[in-house]
């Protein structure tokens, strides 16, 4: 692995919290494949029209059901790095159901898209009536590039299944 995927790697482990050794094993076996993966963050990170609560539930809701506890986790510690209330997040945890309807609109469309559900085109038209068609695609595309997370440890068979999620107090 070359200084500069490793002081990469350093400063997102910092960030999250999170060691991630799936990203040392893509490093490790090819700087081409790290490079073009880092390429891919940019747009894992685009919000400009979505609610901050709605991009972060959409992205928990879609990390829950890959049932990924150390994504579950960087989900969490990014949201609350972000200013989501701890109280939302924790719900969204132990009872998405009883989220107010903005938040559990956007966590069941998360959930819904990543386990492909049946109830994927209600939740569709839920999140384009409550947010509008820009921040719906926004949504979308916070849905599909957080599951890159999972899929490639997965992949590498390096995922842990979800474990205990710490939400730090206000």
């Amino acid at each position: 692995m070359g200084a500069l995927a490793d002081r990469v790697i350093v400063a997102a482990e910092r960030q999250t919290g999170c060691e991630m050794p799936y990203l040392r094993t893509l490093a490790d076996a090819s700087g081409g494949a790290f490079a073009r993966w880092m390429l891919a963050m940019p747009a894992a990170q685009f919000r400009q029209r979505a609610p901050r609560d709605a991009w972060h539930l959409a992205r928990l809701g879609a990390t829950v059901a890959q049932d990924c506890g150390t994504c579950v986790q960087i989900v969490v510690t990014v949201a609350q790095r972000d200013g989501m209330s701890v109280t939302t997040l924790r719900q969204a945890l132990d009872d998405p159901g009883a989220l107010y309807d903005d938040a559990r609109a956007a966590y069941a469309f998360g959930f819904s898209i990543s386990s492909q559900a049946d109830d994927v085109a209600d939740r569709v038209a839920e999140v384009e009536a409550l947010f509008g068609h820009e921040a719906h695609v926004e949504l979308a595309m916070a849905v599909a590039t957080c599951q890159l997370f999972p899929v490639l440890k997965r992949g590498l068979g390096q995922s842990l299944a979800c474990s205990l999620v710490t939400i730090e107090m206000e």
